[in-house]
């Protein structure tokens, strides 16, 4: 049931999106028991998959716990500071938040924990980490796990900041902007 209201409510907010102009790509995961690998080079990734992201006029972007080993042969894409930062946002210029998908997923888990995972995200280049668990114990460990990292200089607070600057721009254009969008 959990993951039939997950799928519709992304479809939703896409099908949304795309009606009021944006680009947009639902690319749904097939499988989230194990990393789906896919061979594929940097060509077919941007002029596919990164298409909807090339013109910047999309807020948000979501990754995939997808291996692509043409690109990065030890981490998924959400993982991945080649694909997220590098290409994403450096190579394409995208400026929206990039957001992982729900990081339990045991194709992030099966080989880190969740607390590493998702610091090694954020440091990759991702803005906003979706922990979908209801386990409000493994939230605060990730939250702590990433103040430590900070603290720790294993991830620098710069990027925190970038992070948190490129929220708050996103809500501060929806909840407090002249022309208010309201998606449901």
């Amino acid at each position: 049931m959990g993951h039939a209201l997950n799928n519709s409510l992304q479809d939703l907010l896409i099908r949304f999106y795309r009606m009021n102009g944006y680009e947009t790509l639902w690319q749904p995961g097939t499988d989230h028991a194990g990393i789906a690998t896919q061979a594929i080079v940097e060509k077919e990734l941007i002029g596919k998959d990164f298409k909807p992201f090339q013109k910047n006029t999309s807020l948000f972007a979501m990754t995939a716990h997808v291996l692509y080993p043409a690109i990065d042969e030890l981490n998924p894409a959400t993982l991945s500071k080649r694909i997220v930062a590098d290409m994403l946002r450096n190579e394409m210029g995208f400026s929206g938040i990039i957001a992982t998908d729900d990081m339990s997923m045991k194709a992030i888990t099966a080989k880190r924990s969740l607390e590493e995972a998702s610091v090694s995200s954020i440091a990759a280049g991702c803005d906003l980490v979706l922990l979908c668990s209801t386990d409000l114990d493994s939230h605060v460990n990730v939250i702590e796990s990433v103040i430590h990292s900070v603290e720790n200089q294993a991830l620098d607070q710069a990027r925190i900041e970038d992070a948190l600057k490129r929220n708050n721009e996103v809500k501060t254009r929806f909840l407090v902007g002249e022309e208010k969008v309201h998606p449901l």
